[in-house]
């Protein structure tokens, strides 16, 4: 009897032991996540900046640095990850900036702490000639990540900006002195700018209204998108369209006039690559072709958030109603922009993936677990399908070649094996990877679906 007792009481004293370990980690997962946010609560310009230790950085003369080690000179942050390909593209014009500021002021790149991003980097910092130094550590770009901070050489908060290609050195100095710079600078990092929700809210009321089509009522929105609204992103096309037809709701984020057309004619936008669907693969072309004369509603910039939109549309017909959706989409971009809009077959070009002579044999899959790595550095595919490769070379962003259509014309019906060690960045560099691997891109034409857009009626 005391043997079990004693037993017992080991079983719940282990027991109490386990529950105040699993107490302790959550209160420091906790702790830590409240002194993150209350962190990046004191980022505010005009205040000191947070004291701060970054860790792991490459290309500078520590590896950790503090708030003290860049007193006497500005600390420009700008974060990044491995995946935004738009931060990988800014790099030389920071670089610039950075050799054009001098001594005066320090760039630094932030990115989470991972082997692929640090592999990534050094592969960028070599081939782009850069100079400017990169931290990895998560949890600085978790407490800070966002905005583009400016910090003056007293280590105060001088900016909170987005730093874009059209950012000029002078633009940087005006901000640390504390004069117009011609670039807004936000007073915290997750400060939105009423201004701008008020004129969302005008733009809103202007287009909104109850239409009765055929005997079906709906009522339609748009508005313009801004900084802090939601994002319809990478592959969401097809559950943006699910959710429409069990809710009865359509909603669509961050997308151009292009987009709304390509979404009303073909249920896809241009985020996602849609010639792998069994039934357009091949067969259309995103992005409308424009034969107008004033093309001014059709343009856009993500950095100054021209020409992007947010559109709504209800309806309870919508619900198992593919059909509904696209033409009530079509209808509202008439009424709204007025333009005649149709279908044609046309001569157009795409990139044709090709195989070389004797290339089956080294690509054909060894067996093992289908695996699939990639990053912007490089790509490794074992043991799946070739459309896995046509996929990632269609989303990819390859200069000069993004708004072309990619069709699979190996003939390989077998999985397959390939390692690019490149980055879809380098267009030059990519293609010769693919060579290296059998494979070859070159441009071809055939007919293909178009929406045509002409002068508004």
């Amino acid at each position: 009897m005391s043997i079990w007792n004693n037993k017992c009481l080991v079983l719940v004293n282990m027991r109490n032991i386990n529950a105040f370990i699993v107490i302790l980690v959550y209160l420091m997962n906790f702790n830590e996540f409240a002194s993150a946010q209350a962190s990046r609560n004191e980022v505010v310009v005009g205040r000191q900046f947070p004291d701060f230790i970054i860790k792991n950085i490459v290309y500078f003369s520590k590896r950790s640095a503090n708030r003290k080690d860049f007193f006497g000179k500005a600390l420009i942050l700008d974060f990044w990850t491995s995946s935004c390909a738009g931060c990988i593209k800014s790099f030389p014009h920071l670089n610039a900036l950075q050799k054009e500021l001098g001594n005066g002021a320090q760039f630094m790149l932030v990115g989470y702490d991972d082997p692929s991003i640090r592999k990534l980097y050094s592969r960028l910092y070599r081939k782009l000639n850069l100079s400017i130094p990169s931290a990895f550590d998560t949890i600085f770009y978790k407490q800070f990540s966002g905005r583009n901070i400016i910090i003056n050489k007293d280590g105060v908060v001088a900016g909170i900006v987005d730093l874009t290609e059209k950012t000029t050195a002078k633009n940087i100095v005006n901000i640390l002195e504390n004069k117009p710079a011609e670039i807004r600078n936000f007073r915290t990092l997750d400060e939105v700018d009423t201004n701008r929700i008020s004129e969302r809210i005008k733009y809103l009321d202007l287009y909104k209204e109850d239409v009765r089509d055929t005997g079906k009522i709906y009522q339609a929105a748009l508005e313009r998108w801004h900084i802090g609204m939601p994002i319809s992103g990478p592959g969401e096309d097809r559950r943006i369209i699910q959710t429409a037809k069990k809710s009865g709701v359509l909603k669509v984020f961050k997308l151009t006039l292009s987009d709304l057309y390509d979404m009303a004619y073909f249920g896809r936008f241009h985020y996602i690559n849609p010639r792998l669907d069994s039934s357009l693969y091949g067969k259309i072309v995103l992005r409308p072709i424009l034969e107008v004369k004033d093309s001014s509603d059709f343009q856009f910039d993500y950095e100054t958030e021209k020409g992007l939109f947010n559109f709504f549309l209800k309806s309870s017909s919508f619900k198992d109603n593919e059909t509904d959706i696209c033409t009530f989409l079509r209808v509202e971009l008439g009424n709204i922009f007025r333009y005649k809009a149709e279908f044609e077959v046309r001569r157009m070009p795409y990139l044709r993936l090709i195989l070389q002579d004797r290339a089956v044999d080294k690509l054909s899959t060894k067996g093992g677990e289908k695996t699939i790595e990639a990053d912007n550095s490089h790509y490794r595919f074992r043991n799946v399908p070739m459309k896995e490769l046509v996929l990632t070379i269609a989303s990819s962003v390859i200069e000069d070649h993004q708004e072309l259509s990619v069709c699979d014309e190996t003939g390989i019906s077998g999985n397959i094996d390939i390692t690019l060690n490149s980055s879809s960045l380098f267009f030059e560099d990519f293609l010769r990877s693919l060579r290296e691997n059998g494979l070859d891109l070159v441009i071809g034409f055939k007919d293909m679906k178009v929406v045509v857009i002409r002068e508004p009626l």
